[in-house]
């Protein structure tokens, strides 16, 4: 019986290795791969979803400085030929005008000499320039500490190449954020010189880092094991289950199926025994009822001889 019990453990654990290495495994991985191939197609489609929100407010922030009218009106005061306030009350209606053509605005400032040349909105100037630090002749996108507005630095650039002032649009992305993070996966703009070459997975998360645009910005879409993973780990979950079930019912089968072989063999083993032995008392009834004696003479090839059986009349005789 413990040569059967071996023989069941034995087996029990041949067919639980094959089933790891070669099924569970090889499709548990197969699967994940294919959900997290999934995962970054769905950031790739919001990734160029908030690029292109990027580069609107950029070109809308830029089309603002380029406006000819108010621009040669800005080189006109850079020059000397008008006043501060001339320029101010030229400015200001048109440069509402087309601030309000750009979408999710909040504020803007057209700004020249560190003077206020027009502007919109309610937010406080100092409020926005303490977000970031002015580089001259260049464009600038700034996210701002509380991550739910964009500023736009855009330079207002004379013919001649020169800077002669710079427009500050501030732009409201909080609310296409919310509309970005209702899905499991979590999206997050952040400035981060160790975006790059980091590990897809991270910790209990799931974490990929995609650059935005040309900017020294990156977009950091983040999703939880549990969620990436959970349908597939309850699958998982049943199939191991219903593995075990299966596994345990064969144990018990394949068990008493030797078990039974076994006893059958045993069993036959001893009534062919038990057969043997009552003809062997048989003859050994019959050959004591015969006169004389029987005996059975063997010679070897050694030369010597035995006798191999004798009746109990042999007695007599010698």
């Amino acid at each position: 019986m413990k040569k059967i019990a071996a023989i069941t453990i034995g087996a029990i654990i041949i067919t639980i290795l094959f089933f790891y290495l070669g099924i569970f495994s090889p499709l548990k991985n197969e699967l994940e791969n294919s959900l997290e191939h999934n995962f970054l197609n769905k950031i790739s489609i919001n990734e160029v979803s908030i690029e292109n929100r990027f580069d609107r407010y950029i070109e809308g922030s830029k089309s603002l400085s380029s406006r000819t009218m108010i621009k040669n009106k800005l080189i006109e005061y850079n020059n000397q030929e008008t006043s501060l306030s001339e320029l101010q009350e030229y400015t200001q209606p048109k440069y509402v005008d087309g601030v309000k053509a750009l979408d999710n605005i909040i504020a803007a400032y057209r700004i020249t000499d560190n003077d206020i040349v027009a502007d919109y909105g309610d937010l406080n100037l100092e409020e926005i320039q303490s977000n970031y630090s002015h580089s001259p002749g260049e464009l600038e996108v700034i996210l701002t500490n509380e991550k739910n507005s964009v500023i736009i630095n855009s330079p207002i650039i004379n013919d001649s190449g020169d800077e002669i002032g710079n427009d500050i649009v501030v732009f409201d992305i909080s609310g296409f954020m919310e509309s970005v993070n209702q899905n499991d996966i979590q999206y997050e703009i952040i400035q981060s010189e160790t975006a790059l070459n980091q590990p897809l997975d991270q910790g209990d998360y799931v974490v990929e880092y995609r650059k935005i645009l040309d900017i020294d910005y990156w977009l950091r879409a983040s999703e939880s094991k549990a969620n990436l993973y959970g349908a597939l780990n309850s699958i998982i979950t049943k199939i191991v289950i219903i593995f075990v079930i299966l596994l345990t019912g064969f144990s018990v089968v394949f068990y008493k199926t030797i078990s039974n072989a076994f006893n059958n063999i045993i069993s036959e083993l001893e009534k062919k025994i038990k057969k043997l032995n009552d003809n062997k008392k048989l003859l050994e009834n019959l050959t004591d009822q015969v006169p004389g004696a029987l005996y059975q003479f063997q010679t070897k090839s050694d030369g010597s001889y035995c006798f191999p059986f004798a009746s109990k009349g042999i007695e007599e005789l010698f």
